[in-house]
């Protein structure tokens, strides 16, 4: 029997490990027992028994040609490489957040966002020592319909100096090793989850008084969330799918705290009182009126302004913000009217008039939008046709 994998076709023999990574099937191929069953052990919670369709194929990656343990580097990899596989299927599905992963017994899950190497994953560990269940540490993924499937793989945490696990790198101060949820103790979830709230995590160690939350609108949801993501682009509407997470639930909040301990009362706060301050109404305006025709450039005169093409965009009574690649651009409100003017290719001249015509006069009108003009187009919103 044979099984499709990213490097050819592998046997279907007992090298196999299946998971289940980010809800999707997965399969490692072995050369030994030893890693194996190190690799069972540590990703516990994510191993799956064999499919009964032995005919089916799953997606398999190769974990080493050695039949001895894995380094802590060669694990560290392991999982980096399930990681990718898994936001690679999912892809174009799933908002796919880098943040730690909470719940609560009846399947409310909290996703704490924070970039690498912030506490993402001490946070996680000491909440989920502490009765919430344990999701995940570094990617949750939300499907269209509000869901969440469960990601507990081993936890990165470093190697204590004089404590009783060995270093295998002495030169490195910050060395870490993969230890599953199952050792750590970490309560476990439930396997039907389902996206409650999300946490920008912005510790401030010299922040005085209690710990607080601050609820994002959604375009500040939006725009705070785009550089927290995988794959973002390959979603349709990605800046709407990224804004419907303030308006669901307790939407999203900033969390300003100074010590991991001090976000237990938050996740709490934020799960007792999901419908509290509801987020302001948002327009969700369509772009698809923006993107360019092919060739529409050439036509026209050389120097003449037009928008350019962008993913997405959400437009509020203040302005707007663009998804230009994978960069989100917040629009005053006159950058947004310049944009409304650009739908056809214009000149300075044009979106001056559309400018006074929106605003009013003033004695500086021409160079206030020069200036504007300038911005967006080093921003990669207007383009020179």
């Amino acid at each position: 029997m044979r099984r499709s994998t990213r490097q050819g076709v592998v046997r279907d023999d007992d090298g196999l490990l299946f998971l289940r990574v980010l809800g999707e099937l997965v399969a490692v191929r072995f050369a030994g027992p030893a890693a194996r069953e190190q690799v069972r052990q540590t990703w516990s919670r994510c191993v799956v028994p064999p499919p009964v369709d032995a005919a089916g194929t799953v997606p398999t990656i190769r974990s080493t040609e050695s039949d001895l343990p894995l380094t802590r580097a060669l694990a560290h990899r392991l999982t980096h490489d399930l990681t990718d596989l898994g936001i690679d299927l999912l892809a174009g599905r799933a908002v796919l957040l880098h943040a730690a992963g909470l719940s609560r017994p009846g399947g409310e899950v909290v996703a704490l966002v924070a970039s690498s190497g912030t506490g993402k994953t001490t946070a996680a560990a000491a909440l989920a020592a502490a009765g919430f269940g344990y999701v995940t540490d570094e990617t949750v993924a939300v499907l269209e319909d509000g869901t969440v499937p469960p990601f507990p793989k081993p936890l990165s945490v470093r190697v204590p100096k004089d404590g009783p696990l060995p270093r295998e790198n002495p030169e490195d101060p910050d060395e870490k090793v993969h230890v599953g949820p199952d050792a750590l103790g970490l309560q476990r979830c439930s396997d039907e989850l389902r996206l409650t709230g999300v946490l920008l995590l912005d510790r401030d160690p010299a922040l005085v008084g209690r710990p607080w939350l601050e609820r994002l609108d959604p375009l500040k949801a939006a725009t705070a969330l785009v550089g927290h993501t995988s794959a973002l682009t390959r979603l349709p509407r990605p800046l709407h799918r990224l804004a419907a997470l303030a308006t669901c639930g307790a939407g999203v909040h900033r969390a300003h705290y100074a010590e991991a301990r001090d976000l237990e009362p938050l996740l709490h706060a934020l799960l007792d009182a999901p419908s509290a301050s509801p987020p302001p109404a948002l327009d969700l305006w369509s772009c698809d009126a923006a993107r360019m025709p092919s060739g529409g450039l050439g036509s026209h005169r050389e120097g003449g302004l037009v928008r350019a093409q962008v993913a997405d965009g959400i437009r509020t009574r203040d302005g707007a913000v663009l998804l230009v690649g994978t960069d989100p651009v917040t629009l005053s409100p006159l950058g947004l009217t310049l944009w409304d003017a650009a739908r056809a290719p214009t000149d300075l001249a044009a979106l001056v008039a559309a400018a006074v015509a929106e605003h009013g006069p003033h004695p500086s009108a021409r160079e206030l939008v020069a200036a504007a003009v300038e911005t967006l187009l080093d921003a990669g919103v207007l383009v020179r046709a």
